[in-house]
Protein backbone atom coordinates (compact mmCIF):
# COMPACT_ATOMS: atom_id res chain seq x y z
CA UNK A 1 0.00 0.00 0.00
CA UNK A 2 1.31 3.43 -0.90
CA UNK A 3 2.29 5.66 2.02
CA UNK A 4 -0.09 8.54 1.12
CA UNK A 5 -3.01 6.13 0.88
CA UNK A 6 -2.33 4.54 4.30
CA UNK A 7 -1.87 7.95 5.87
CA UNK A 8 -5.18 9.05 4.37
CA UNK A 9 -6.95 6.03 5.88
CA UNK A 10 -5.45 6.71 9.31
CA UNK A 11 -6.43 10.38 9.15
CA UNK A 12 -9.97 9.49 8.12
CA UNK A 13 -10.30 7.05 11.03
CA UNK A 14 -9.19 9.73 13.47
CA UNK A 15 -11.49 12.38 12.05
CA UNK A 16 -14.57 10.16 12.13
CA UNK A 17 -14.30 8.97 15.72
CA UNK A 18 -17.58 9.42 17.61
CA UNK A 19 -17.44 11.96 20.45
CA UNK A 20 -16.47 10.79 23.94
CA UNK A 21 -19.33 10.07 26.31
CA UNK A 22 -19.85 12.18 29.39
CA UNK A 23 -18.97 10.54 32.68
CA UNK A 24 -21.73 8.84 34.63
CA UNK A 25 -22.30 9.89 38.25
CA UNK A 26 -22.18 7.56 41.24
CA UNK A 27 -24.52 8.50 44.10
CA UNK A 28 -24.24 7.45 47.75
CA UNK A 29 -27.77 6.36 48.64
CA UNK A 30 -27.44 6.78 52.40
CA UNK A 31 -30.90 5.57 53.42
CA UNK A 32 -31.05 2.74 50.84
CA UNK A 33 -27.56 1.35 51.67
CA UNK A 34 -26.84 1.41 47.94
CA UNK A 35 -24.55 3.17 45.49
CA UNK A 36 -26.48 4.21 42.38
CA UNK A 37 -25.20 4.96 38.89
CA UNK A 38 -26.82 7.84 37.01
CA UNK A 39 -26.18 7.71 33.25
CA UNK A 40 -27.89 10.96 32.32
CA UNK A 41 -31.30 9.34 32.00
CA UNK A 42 -31.88 6.88 34.84
CA UNK A 43 -30.36 5.88 38.18
CA UNK A 44 -29.72 2.15 38.64
CA UNK A 45 -28.10 0.09 41.39
CA UNK A 46 -24.34 -0.03 40.93
CA UNK A 47 -23.01 -1.48 44.20
CA UNK A 48 -24.38 -2.81 47.48
CA UNK A 49 -23.51 -5.35 50.17
CA UNK A 50 -24.89 -6.50 53.54
CA UNK A 51 -21.93 -4.75 55.20
CA UNK A 52 -22.95 -1.42 53.63
CA UNK A 53 -24.89 0.59 56.19
CA UNK A 54 -25.22 4.34 55.72
CA UNK A 55 -22.89 5.05 52.79
CA UNK A 56 -21.77 8.65 53.25
CA UNK A 57 -18.69 9.07 51.03
CA UNK A 58 -17.28 7.69 47.77
CA UNK A 59 -13.78 7.71 46.27
CA UNK A 60 -11.65 5.89 43.71
CA UNK A 61 -8.23 4.63 44.79
CA UNK A 62 -5.17 4.50 42.55
CA UNK A 63 -6.07 0.95 41.47
CA UNK A 64 -9.40 2.18 40.10
CA UNK A 65 -11.48 0.46 42.78
CA UNK A 66 -14.52 2.18 44.28
CA UNK A 67 -14.25 2.82 48.02
CA UNK A 68 -17.40 3.39 50.08
CA UNK A 69 -17.30 4.86 53.60
CA UNK A 70 -20.23 3.81 55.80
CA UNK A 71 -21.34 5.84 58.80
CA UNK A 72 -23.33 3.16 60.62
CA UNK A 73 -21.31 0.02 59.85
CA UNK A 74 -18.07 1.96 60.49
CA UNK A 75 -16.06 0.56 57.59
CA UNK A 76 -14.69 1.22 54.15
CA UNK A 77 -15.81 -1.31 51.54
CA UNK A 78 -14.05 -1.91 48.24
CA UNK A 79 -15.85 -2.63 44.96
CA UNK A 80 -14.78 -3.18 41.37
CA UNK A 81 -14.76 0.33 39.94
CA UNK A 82 -16.23 -0.76 36.61
CA UNK A 83 -18.74 -3.49 37.50
CA UNK A 84 -19.63 -2.64 41.10
CA UNK A 85 -18.88 -6.20 42.28
CA UNK A 86 -17.94 -6.38 45.98
CA UNK A 87 -14.25 -7.10 46.59
CA UNK A 88 -13.41 -6.72 50.27
CA UNK A 89 -13.60 -4.70 53.47
CA UNK A 90 -10.64 -2.38 53.02
CA UNK A 91 -10.81 -0.76 56.47
CA UNK A 92 -12.69 -2.21 59.44
CA UNK A 93 -14.47 -0.35 62.21
CA UNK A 94 -11.76 -1.39 64.64
CA UNK A 95 -9.08 0.09 62.37
CA UNK A 96 -11.02 3.36 62.06
CA UNK A 97 -11.49 3.59 65.83
CA UNK A 98 -7.82 2.78 66.40
CA UNK A 99 -6.91 5.80 64.25
CA UNK A 100 -9.28 8.08 66.19
CA UNK A 101 -12.32 7.98 63.88
CA UNK A 102 -15.19 6.87 66.12
CA UNK A 103 -18.07 8.10 63.96
CA UNK A 104 -17.00 8.27 60.27
CA UNK A 105 -18.34 11.12 58.15
CA UNK A 106 -16.35 11.80 54.97
CA UNK A 107 -13.25 10.75 53.02
CA UNK A 108 -11.08 11.92 50.16
CA UNK A 109 -8.16 10.43 48.23
CA UNK A 110 -5.18 12.78 48.18
CA UNK A 111 -2.74 13.36 45.35
CA UNK A 112 -0.40 10.91 47.13
CA UNK A 113 -2.96 8.12 46.65
CA UNK A 114 -3.64 7.86 50.38
CA UNK A 115 -7.08 7.95 51.93
CA UNK A 116 -8.08 10.72 54.34
CA UNK A 117 -11.07 10.00 56.61
CA UNK A 118 -12.83 12.34 59.02
CA UNK A 119 -15.23 11.70 61.88
CA UNK A 120 -18.35 13.61 62.89
CA UNK A 121 -16.55 14.64 66.08
CA UNK A 122 -12.85 14.91 66.82
CA UNK A 123 -13.35 13.27 70.22
CA UNK A 124 -11.04 10.42 69.16
CA UNK A 125 -8.18 12.95 69.03
CA UNK A 126 -8.30 13.09 65.25
CA UNK A 127 -10.02 15.47 62.87
CA UNK A 128 -8.68 13.42 59.97
CA UNK A 129 -6.93 10.03 59.91
CA UNK A 130 -4.72 8.77 57.08
CA UNK A 131 -4.77 5.30 55.50
CA UNK A 132 -2.99 3.62 52.62
CA UNK A 133 -5.43 3.94 49.73
CA UNK A 134 -4.61 0.51 48.31
CA UNK A 135 -3.99 -1.73 51.34
CA UNK A 136 -6.11 0.13 53.91
CA UNK A 137 -3.23 0.12 56.41
CA UNK A 138 -3.45 2.87 59.02
CA UNK A 139 -0.92 5.68 58.62
CA UNK A 140 -1.96 7.41 61.84
CA UNK A 141 -3.57 10.72 62.73
CA UNK A 142 -3.18 13.29 59.97
CA UNK A 143 -4.85 16.38 61.44
CA UNK A 144 -6.22 17.39 64.82
CA UNK A 145 -7.68 20.74 65.82
CA UNK A 146 -8.96 20.95 69.43
CA UNK A 147 -11.27 21.53 71.19
CA UNK A 148 -13.86 18.88 70.33
CA UNK A 149 -16.28 20.04 67.66
CA UNK A 150 -18.76 18.73 65.12
CA UNK A 151 -17.39 18.31 61.57
CA UNK A 152 -18.90 17.65 58.12
CA UNK A 153 -17.21 17.51 54.74
CA UNK A 154 -13.67 17.27 53.32
CA UNK A 155 -12.09 18.65 50.15
CA UNK A 156 -8.60 19.21 48.72
CA UNK A 157 -7.78 22.38 46.79
CA UNK A 158 -5.60 22.52 43.67
CA UNK A 159 -2.49 23.13 45.81
CA UNK A 160 -3.13 19.96 47.81
CA UNK A 161 -4.26 21.57 51.05
CA UNK A 162 -7.13 19.94 52.94
CA UNK A 163 -10.33 21.70 54.08
CA UNK A 164 -12.91 20.54 56.61
CA UNK A 165 -16.31 21.90 57.58
CA UNK A 166 -16.68 22.89 61.25
CA UNK A 167 -20.43 22.76 61.95
CA UNK A 168 -20.06 24.54 65.30
CA UNK A 169 -18.32 27.55 63.66
CA UNK A 170 -19.90 27.58 61.20
CA UNK A 171 -16.67 27.78 59.22
CA UNK A 172 -14.28 25.94 56.94
CA UNK A 173 -10.92 25.01 58.48
CA UNK A 174 -7.72 24.62 56.47
CA UNK A 175 -4.89 22.12 57.00
CA UNK A 176 -1.50 21.77 55.36
CA UNK A 177 -1.90 18.99 52.81
CA UNK A 178 1.54 17.51 53.58
CA UNK A 179 1.95 17.86 57.34
CA UNK A 180 -1.66 18.12 58.50
CA UNK A 181 -0.80 21.24 60.52
CA UNK A 182 -3.73 23.57 61.14
CA UNK A 183 -3.69 26.70 58.98
CA UNK A 184 -6.66 28.23 60.78
CA UNK A 185 -10.14 29.23 59.58
CA UNK A 186 -10.47 29.76 55.82
CA UNK A 187 -14.08 30.78 55.21
CA UNK A 188 -17.37 31.15 57.02
CA UNK A 189 -20.79 32.77 57.06
CA UNK A 190 -23.41 33.02 59.79
CA UNK A 191 -26.17 31.40 57.66
CA UNK A 192 -23.97 28.48 56.63
CA UNK A 193 -25.37 25.96 59.10
CA UNK A 194 -25.49 23.06 59.46
CA UNK A 195 -22.74 22.38 56.91
CA UNK A 196 -23.25 19.35 54.68
CA UNK A 197 -20.30 18.96 52.31
CA UNK A 198 -17.85 21.07 50.31
CA UNK A 199 -16.10 21.09 46.94
CA UNK A 200 -13.70 23.27 44.94
CA UNK A 201 -14.04 24.17 41.29
CA UNK A 202 -12.87 25.81 39.24
CA UNK A 203 -12.08 28.99 41.20
CA UNK A 204 -14.70 28.85 43.95
CA UNK A 205 -15.35 26.88 47.13
CA UNK A 206 -18.94 25.64 47.40
CA UNK A 207 -20.49 24.57 50.71
CA UNK A 208 -23.86 22.82 51.03
CA UNK A 209 -26.11 23.36 54.03
CA UNK A 210 -28.94 21.24 55.43
CA UNK A 211 -30.99 23.97 57.13
CA UNK A 212 -32.53 25.55 54.05
CA UNK A 213 -29.98 28.35 53.65
CA UNK A 214 -28.87 26.76 50.39
CA UNK A 215 -25.34 26.56 49.03
CA UNK A 216 -22.69 29.13 49.94
CA UNK A 217 -20.08 30.26 47.43
CA UNK A 218 -16.66 31.58 48.45
CA UNK A 219 -13.58 32.74 46.58
CA UNK A 220 -11.43 29.61 46.35
CA UNK A 221 -8.20 31.53 46.98
CA UNK A 222 -9.03 34.16 49.58
CA UNK A 223 -12.06 32.53 51.25
CA UNK A 224 -14.09 35.73 50.82
CA UNK A 225 -17.85 35.14 50.87
CA UNK A 226 -19.55 35.74 47.49
CA UNK A 227 -23.20 34.70 47.75
CA UNK A 228 -25.70 31.86 48.05
CA UNK A 229 -26.75 30.03 44.92
CA UNK A 230 -30.47 30.02 44.05
CA UNK A 231 -31.78 26.83 45.63
CA UNK A 232 -35.20 25.53 46.64
CA UNK A 233 -36.29 27.45 49.78
CA UNK A 234 -36.20 25.31 52.91
CA UNK A 235 -34.60 22.32 51.18
CA UNK A 236 -31.67 20.40 52.66
CA UNK A 237 -28.63 20.04 50.40
CA UNK A 238 -25.73 17.65 51.04
CA UNK A 239 -23.95 15.81 48.19
CA UNK A 240 -21.90 18.04 45.91
CA UNK A 241 -19.80 17.43 42.79
CA UNK A 242 -17.92 19.64 40.34
CA UNK A 243 -17.42 17.74 37.10
CA UNK A 244 -16.29 19.09 33.73
CA UNK A 245 -17.37 22.64 34.52
CA UNK A 246 -20.75 21.68 35.99
CA UNK A 247 -21.72 21.89 39.65
CA UNK A 248 -24.17 19.22 40.85
CA UNK A 249 -26.02 19.61 44.15
CA UNK A 250 -28.13 16.93 45.80
CA UNK A 251 -31.45 18.16 47.16
CA UNK A 252 -32.15 15.62 49.91
CA UNK A 253 -35.64 17.00 50.48
CA UNK A 254 -36.85 16.54 46.89
CA UNK A 255 -34.56 13.75 45.68
CA UNK A 256 -33.27 15.86 42.79
CA UNK A 257 -29.96 17.13 41.43
CA UNK A 258 -29.61 20.85 40.78
CA UNK A 259 -27.10 21.87 38.09
CA UNK A 260 -25.10 25.10 37.84
CA UNK A 261 -22.24 26.42 35.77
CA UNK A 262 -19.37 25.95 38.24
CA UNK A 263 -17.49 29.03 37.05
CA UNK A 264 -20.33 31.57 37.07
CA UNK A 265 -22.92 30.01 39.38
CA UNK A 266 -25.55 30.26 36.63
CA UNK A 267 -28.47 27.87 37.17
CA UNK A 268 -28.82 25.21 34.45
CA UNK A 269 -31.67 22.98 35.57
CA UNK A 270 -32.93 20.20 37.84
CA UNK A 271 -32.69 16.43 37.40
CA UNK A 272 -35.31 14.19 39.02
CA UNK A 273 -33.73 11.13 40.63
CA UNK A 274 -36.24 9.93 43.19
CA UNK A 275 -33.70 10.00 46.02
CA UNK A 276 -31.01 12.21 47.51
CA UNK A 277 -27.28 11.55 47.76
CA UNK A 278 -24.87 12.21 50.61
CA UNK A 279 -21.94 12.11 48.19
CA UNK A 280 -21.38 12.01 44.43
CA UNK A 281 -18.49 10.84 42.31
CA UNK A 282 -17.72 11.17 38.61
CA UNK A 283 -17.34 7.77 36.96
CA UNK A 284 -15.44 7.39 33.69
CA UNK A 285 -17.25 5.37 31.02
CA UNK A 286 -15.71 3.72 27.95
CA UNK A 287 -15.29 6.09 25.04
CA UNK A 288 -16.68 4.88 21.70
CA UNK A 289 -14.06 4.68 19.04
CA UNK A 290 -11.16 4.07 21.43
CA UNK A 291 -10.42 0.77 19.70
CA UNK A 292 -10.46 2.53 16.33
CA UNK A 293 -8.08 5.16 17.69
CA UNK A 294 -5.69 2.48 18.99
CA UNK A 295 -5.77 0.63 15.67
CA UNK A 296 -5.12 3.82 13.73
CA UNK A 297 -2.25 4.67 16.04
CA UNK A 298 -0.67 1.23 15.58
CA UNK A 299 -0.99 1.48 11.82
CA UNK A 300 0.65 4.88 11.82
CA UNK A 301 3.51 3.73 14.08
CA UNK A 302 4.08 0.70 11.86
CA UNK A 303 4.15 2.90 8.79
CA UNK A 304 6.71 5.25 10.33
CA UNK A 305 8.84 2.31 11.48
CA UNK A 306 8.95 0.80 7.99
CA UNK A 307 9.87 4.16 6.50
CA UNK A 308 12.78 4.58 8.94
CA UNK A 309 14.10 1.13 8.09
CA UNK A 310 14.00 1.88 4.37
CA UNK A 311 15.81 5.16 4.90
CA UNK A 312 18.54 3.54 7.05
Amino acid sequence: MKTPLLASIVASALLHLPPAQAADILLAGFSADTVYRYDGATATVFATDPAMDGPSALAYNSAGHLLVLNEFSHNVLQFNGTTGVFMSTLISGAALAGAGILDPDDMEVGSDGNLYISGHFNDGLANVAKFDGTTGASLGVFAYSPPVHHTHGLAFDAAGNLYQGNVDGPLIEKFNGTTGASMGPFAGHVSMTPIGDLAFGPSNLYVTTTSGAGVARFDGTSGAFIDYLPTTPGAAYWGILVDDGTLYLSNLSAGTLRKFDAATGTFIGDITLGGGAFDMLSMAVPEPGRATLSLAGMLLMGLLSRRRKRQA
